[in-house]
């Protein structure tokens, strides 16, 4: 079974390993996002676009801001993880997963506290429309009782994906997401729990997920075995994680954050341009997530490589990872371009938003080569140990220069083509930015030529 779950990404085709690599990792995600997907499906079609503006409104940027952080912080524990198998360093290899665990649990409880605690002051500040505020204070309060669930699978995910075996963590999720269905469907449909219901369901299942993980990592017979009675904190193998991992949790706080912010500007344009929003939101993840996944791979892939030392690799990898992301790039803006509209009927039938997504698809799909850059180096960068680095860039080029926007720009004039022209102009920016920093940074020189 482990040599049927791993993939050796030390050898072999460089292309190949990848794919073998990626695919599993765009499965779980897939399956990952259809958590939210399937309450913005159940809400629109059953609830109203209230509700819906509510799940994929305000409270889903939110949302991603402390999952985003515990990715970012996951991110660092499978780096450090990932370098160590390399190397092949058993006994750091054991600590590093160990201490990754503790600090999972601890971090998700203080994200529990903090989301309760903050949740409904920020909806107020963030100006939620009086008819969507209800549903919105709602999903946001039970959602958070699943942070610690999603901090400890997020952790257990990054430790499997550092060893290569991107397969068990799809499997649980897989579970986990077909209840979390089934649950959507019993709660909203037959019981009329409405946001509440959606809710529910995510953390029963999110808590599904992270239990399986959490088990199989205590069950398997191989190095990096969990042994609950090691759970503990080793400061060393902590400062490593967290210099790593705490630049890239604060990159993507920062990019929810300015996330967030143009989000407060559709708040402006009333119900139907938020919960257009949502649903523009829902079919672009095709393309996010198939990006983000490219990014994973990459920096696993260099990770592993950096620690056995293969150079050469290291940046042949970057190349092909690349040049693969930026063909996958070109046919999804296509296909979205083209079907996207299509598929937003799946979500709701309200004409007005109808209307509203199909504008913002076609506006973005174009520009979606132009964020290629930021994922990929970033990736890269990470994987070689620089974590700095791609934190300013972003949020130079991003959270900066879309907060600006909203001040210079939308502030003046709150229209629907100038909210959403902050992304593909702040994508072209940080691209490049990212470009610029790998062609002349020393720092990156030093460690691969």
């Amino acid at each position: 079974m482990e040599k049927d779950t791993h993939v050796n990404i030390l050898s072999g085709p460089i292309w190949k390993q990848l794919l073998i690599f990626f695919f599993p990792i765009l499965l779980g995600t897939f399956f990952q996002q259809i958590y939210n997907t399937t309450d913005t499906f159940i809400v629109g079609n059953f609830v109203g676009k209230e509700a819906l503006a509510a799940v994929g409104g305000s409270p889903f940027y939110i949302i991603n801001i402390f999952i985003g952080f515990s990715i970012g912080l996951s991110s660092g524990s499978s780096i450090v993880i990932a370098q160590f198998f390399g190397s092949g360093k058993i006994k750091h290899l054991s600590q590093s997963i160990h201490t990754s665990i503790a600090f999972s649990i601890i971090i998700g409880l203080i994200l529990n506290i903090v989301m309760l605690i903050i949740g409904k002051h920020i909806l107020i500040v963030l100006k939620v429309p009086p008819d969507a505020m209800e549903y919105s204070s709602v999903y946001l309060n039970i959602i958070s009782f699943g942070f610690s669930f999603t901090m400890v699978y997020n952790m257990t995910t990054s430790i499997f994906r550092a060893i290569g075996d991107t397969k068990k963590p799809l499997y649980f999720l897989i579970f986990s997401c077909f209840t979390n269905i089934i649950l959507d469907l019993l709660f909203v449909v037959v019981f009329k729990l409405g946001v509440a219901g959606v809710a529910i369901a995510t953390v029963i299942s999110q808590f599904l997920s992270a239990f399986l993980s959490m088990l199989a990592l205590t069950r398997v017979d191989a190095n990096y075995k969990i042994i609950l009675d090691k759970v503990k904190i080793t400061p060393i193998i902590l400062k490593k994680i967290i210099r790593i991992g705490l630049p890239r949790g604060l990159q993507s706080v920062l990019f929810s954050l300015s996330n967030l912010i143009v989000q407060s500007s559709f708040n402006l344009l009333g119900t139907d341009a938020i919960a257009g929003w949502t649903v523009d939101g829902k079919v672009e993840q095709l393309f996010w997530m198939t990006l983000s996944c490219f990014g994973v791979a990459i920096t696993v892939f260099t990770a592993q490589n950096l620690g056995a030392k293969k150079y050469d690799r290291v940046k042949n990898g970057l190349k092909i990872c690349f040049q693969m992301t930026a063909a996958s790039a070109i046919f999804l803006s296509i296909l979205i371009y083209l079907l996207g509209p299509m598929a937003c009927k799946i979500f709701t039938s309200d004409e007005l938003v109808l209307s509203y997504a199909s504008k913002m698809l076609r506006t973005l799909a174009p520009f979606y080569i132009t964020y290629i850059g930021v994922e990929i180096i970033a990736g890269f960068l990470y994987g070689i140990g620089i974590s700095f680095a791609p934190m300013i860039i972003t949020a130079t080029g991003i959270c900066t220069f879309r907060i600006l926007w909203v001040i210079f720009v939308v502030a003046k004039h709150p229209t629907l083509y100038n909210v959403i022209g902050c992304y593909p102009t702040s994508w072209i920016l940080t691209s490049s930015l990212f470009v610029l920093y790998y062609l002349f940074s020393k720092k990156r020189k030093k460690i691969i030529i």
